[in-house]
């Protein structure tokens, strides 16, 4: 058995399952602010799924980039009482196992690409769209080789504006001031759509997927859709001879999915 979690900007998940992905328990509560009080939070919720059963090994998925030697935080906009707490040395002294942390949305594109929409396509390009936007490359069942992880959300998409900055949970709920999931006007979700699309554009250009999965809680729970985004795609479109296919993510909890098939990749 493997323990997996999925820490968010807003929300943390917590699971035990096996190396093929499927879950068999699984816990939900708010992200603690500050690393110390989140690996309190997941130790204990570790210790009660764990129970009885043997487990191998601890896989955590966190929003931000980590620290070469992938024991901390280095850097993460809606984590920032995270970085630089050793989260690796706390969870493997107080559950003495091995212990593997990788960036969250790297471990949703793993779960999404193996288990979900994704699957048989062997360049699989993962976008998810929820406090913040995040998303990794997958080639052949794997998550591509990087220097530092992927952070297509930073990428600037006007002037000095990022991606993220425009269009995300955040964004959204700072420009209207209620949550994305509130707004009903579908105007300004096509907006939205058409925002997404120019950073989409730039991933497409410099990953050249087969695949393209969507997923995170903007695109299950807000008015933004698949079909709007492509329309813009096809729209701007100059370099790519024919665009990949765009799917909305399968997977309820592709982090920790992608978290327990790490394992086994």
């Amino acid at each position: 058995m493997i323990l997996a979690a999925d820490i968010g900007g807003t929300n943390m998940r917590v699971a035990i399952g096996r190396p093929d992905g499927t879950i068999l328990r699984s816990e939900k509560f708010d992200t603690p602010e500050t690393g110390e009080m989140g690996a309190e939070r997941l130790i204990e919720a570790m210790r009660q799924l764990r129970g009885e059963e043997e487990v191998s090994a601890v896989v955590v998925g966190i929003a931000g980039v980590l620290h070469k030697d992938r024991k901390s935080l280095r850097w993460s906009p809606h984590l920032e009482g995270w970085v630089g707490y050793d989260l690796h040395g706390a969870l493997s002294q107080a559950l003495s196992l091995p212990v593997t942390l990788e960036n969250d949305a790297a471990l949703g594109a793993l779960g999404e690409a193996v288990a979900g929409a994704g699957a048989g396509s062997a360049i699989v390009a993962y976008v998810a769209v929820g406090t913040g936007i995040g998303g990794a490359r997958i080639v052949d069942g794997k998550i591509d080789r990087s220097a530092f992880g992927f952070e297509i959300g930073h990428q600037y998409v006007s002037g000095d504006v990022e991606l993220e900055e425009m269009v995300s949970g955040t964004a959204v709920e700072r420009s209207h001031g209620v949550p994305a999931k509130d707004i009903m006007d579908m105007d300004i979700w096509r907006e939205y759509a058409k925002r997404f699309a120019y950073g989409l554009y730039n991933t497409l250009l410099h990953w050249s997927p087969d695949t393209v999965v969507l997923s995170g809680s903007l695109m299950r729970e807000s008015g933004m859709h698949v079909e709007d985004i492509r329309a813009e795609l096809e729209r701007i479109n100059r370099a790519i001879p024919s665009l990949p296919d765009i799917r909305h993510g399968k997977l309820e909890y592709p982090g920790l999915v992608g978290a327990l098939i790490l394992t086994d990749s």
